[in-house]
């Protein structure tokens, strides 16, 4: 059984109201076992990690942003099972919070585009570990995690419900999602505030149009206005900006709807 790192009950559903309407929270953002970041991701680490090792891995690689706040629990997990982590991220004059607590793990680069600094990341990766290094594109788009994440899914299914609002960076939960739940009369909203071609490929590439339920992108500002009036923790800048959305079209969507929570 692959194991998560999730507290006994899994993930609680819980019932808010959005401008009249009732919506269903999945709360994923608070599963998570204490010693995790508060977020999906995390939780499937451990299973992630344990791939890699059984797979014979050494290294696990990944070009943070300033929002990957997560990348010290890949650190962890990786390095409890005798896997290197090397994170990347661009040199700013004040460095996020989590990278000042990444020690030798962080390497910092010159300010640069994602696709530059990505493949600078890659070639790292390959002169100190070879093929038994791997580099992680954004959001761990790669097959073994995609399954790990779709399996946790199954493990801890969302409501049953007509809309689902998902919060999306690169799309790998929302693709996740897709092909837990299968081809059923539903629709997923994905609200991204990165290009949609960008998030869309990432769709395609891992789920198949004939058996998944119809997905929409939707792409908006990340917000991060305090003055957010959810009922329910909405911290991060994905959350704010799928709740904005929600907000201000709650009563054109088809009930019962829900609202997938996460991260914090």
């Amino acid at each position: 059984m692959i194991g998560f790192a999730v507290k006994d009950g899994g993930v609680r559903v819980e019932s808010h109201v959005v401008n009249g309407v009732r919506v269903l929270v999945y709360r994923a953002d608070d599963c998570v076992i204490d010693g995790f970041s508060p977020y999906v991701k995390c939780a499937c680490l451990p299973a992630f990690c344990k791939w890699a090792s059984d797979y014979g891995l050494r290294a696990l690689g990944y070009y943070a942003s300033r929002e990957s706040f997560w990348v010290g629990d890949l650190k962890r997990q990786a390095e409890r099972r005798g896997i290197k982590a090397l994170i990347t991220h661009p040199r700013t004059k004040q460095p996020p919070e989590w990278a000042t607590k990444m020690g030798d793990s962080l390497v910092y680069l010159k300010p640069n585009i994602y696709s530059v600094n990505y493949n600078i990341s890659r070639s790292m990766m390959r002169e100190q570990f070879g093929e038994h290094g791997l580099m992680l594109p954004m959001g761990i788009d790669v097959p073994a995690f995609v399954h790990v994440q779709t399996v946790f899914f199954n493990k801890f299914p969302v409501p049953k419900a007509v809309t689902y609002i998902v919060p999306s960076g690169s799309g790998t939960a929302l693709s996740c999602l897709a092909i837990a739940l299968g081809p059923i009369n539903v629709e997923l909203h994905g609200i991204v505030t990165r290009p949609e071609k960008s998030v869309q490929r990432v769709i395609d590439n891992n789920t198949t149009v004939m058996f998944r339920p119809t997905i929409k992108l939707h792409s908006l500002d990340h917000q991060q206005d305090n003055d957010i009036d959810a009922t329910w923790p909405v911290t991060k800048g994905w959350e704010r900006t799928a709740y904005a959305w929600l907000k201000k079209n709650v009563h054109s969507l088809a009930q019962p709807i829900c609202f997938l929570n996460l991260g914090r």
